[in-house]
């Protein structure tokens, strides 16, 4: 997944294990983001952030990530 150019890195396509458990853990805690803002650095496809932003109820939330 890790190329040596930017645009052949395709690292951000698919759903991470760790992305999973977090979203999970997110959940299952109950973690209330309603007064925070969430900020997802490297978000790929985004599950974490998109789960505090719905599940978490976060005040605002920014994904990131880059490919070309």
């Amino acid at each position: 997944p890790f190329g040596s150019d930017p645009k052949d890195d395709t690292t951000g396509f698919g759903i991470w294990c760790a992305s999973i458990v977090l979203a999970r853990w997110i959940v299952h805690e109950e973690m209330d983001f309603s007064k925070r803002n969430v900020l997802e650095l490297g978000a790929g496809c985004g599950l974490p952030g998109l789960v505090a932003a719905t599940a978490g109820s976060s005040q605002s939330t920014c994904l990131s990530d880059l490919h070309p």
